[in-house]
């Protein structure tokens, strides 16, 4: 965690749980003994913009710069194909993930 407060539009990757993402078994772990969560809530994995370029088909414009949807995960991405075997943890069942593209201008500590 970083920070004093979770504040903001999510506040994302200032009080998160840290998970592997490449474990099939992870989301059944945060689902049943860390969140209690239904499996129909989705996991947002913390990413650099170039990452998710590489392994998420973004929406045109979502992730640029200046208007930086994803760092709010408000839009989902649909995984690339080569994404399922590294990371089957955060692809939903529906093949989209919810990242959060963290950027250097915007989070310090990257």
């Amino acid at each position: 965690m970083q920070g004093i407060a979770e504040t903001g539009p999510r506040a994302l990757g200032h009080r998160s749980i840290l998970a592997s993402p490449c474990n099939p078994g992870t989301r059944t772990i945060m689902d049943q003994r860390i969140k209690y969560r239904e499996i129909i809530r989705l996991l947002a994995p913390m990413t650099t913009l170039k990452a998710a370029q590489k392994w998420f088909e973004l929406s045109d414009g979502a992730s640029d710069l200046d208007h930086n949807s994803h760092n709010h995960i408000v839009l989902a991405a649909r995984a690339y194909p080569e994404s399922y075997s590294v990371m089957p943890a955060i692809i939903h069942r529906d093949a989209t993930v919810r990242p959060q593209i963290v950027l250097e201008q915007t989070d310090q500590l990257i």
